[in-house]
């Protein structure tokens, strides 16, 4: 492949991937719309559901948020029965929150279909070829943190133009290095 063909090509699959994140946020919106609650929250869920339970400290970083901001999130949750902390029985001070059972039932009456979706999609690709977009998607969700990341370190003030937003933009991400990324390009399942 020539490299004018592999840019090319790159740029379509940087394409693709923006058309995805868009269909994505969509899909999370009116997932969270439907269920009555904002979008942060939403994420929560989506991770507890994902994850079973997790310490405030772990969904703070599973959400790229601070702990007061978790901790408030958390609290939003519980006081419409989202979900429940529990003491850790080994270790009394640590605090553990998980989704209640409404939660689950509403989320597995959302993701049981689309999971079934995705496994339906994909029954004409080889093992290979599901193998390469799982690879893809964790590489994409590894790159659109870290950029995510870095954004956020150069947040401009609310008052700032777009030129100015813009010029901040440039300067931070114009030192990014891929090379930096420990992208996830090993098969461990």
């Amino acid at each position: 492949m020539s490299r004018e063909d592999r840019i090319r090509l790159g740029r379509s699959a940087g394409d693709a991937a923006r058309e995805a994140s868009r269909a994505s946020a969509a899909f999370d919106e009116a997932v969270v719309a439907f269920v009555g609650i904002n979008a942060t929250d939403g994420r929560a869920c989506d991770a507890l559901d994902q994850y079973g339970q997790l310490t405030a400290g772990e969904l703070a970083e599973h959400l790229g948020l601070t702990t007061g901001a978790v901790t408030t999130l958390i609290d939003r949750l519980e006081r419409v029965g989202m979900v429940e902390r529990l003491r850790d029985e080994s270790d009394r001070r640590r605090v553990y929150v998980r989704p209640t059972a409404l939660t689950r039932q509403i989320f597995a009456a959302i993701y049981v279909p689309f999971k079934q979706a995705w496994i339906d999609v994909s029954e004409g690709f080889t093992e290979d070829e599901i193998r390469a977009a799982r690879t893809y998607e964790r590489m994409s969700r590894d790159l659109n943190a870290s950029f995510a990341a870095l954004l956020r370190e150069v947040t401009p003030p609310k008052s700032a133009t777009s030129e100015e937003r813009a010029k901040a933009a440039a300067a931070r991400l114009k030192a990014f290095d891929v090379g930096t990324l420990r992208l996830k390009r090993e098969d461990d399942e």
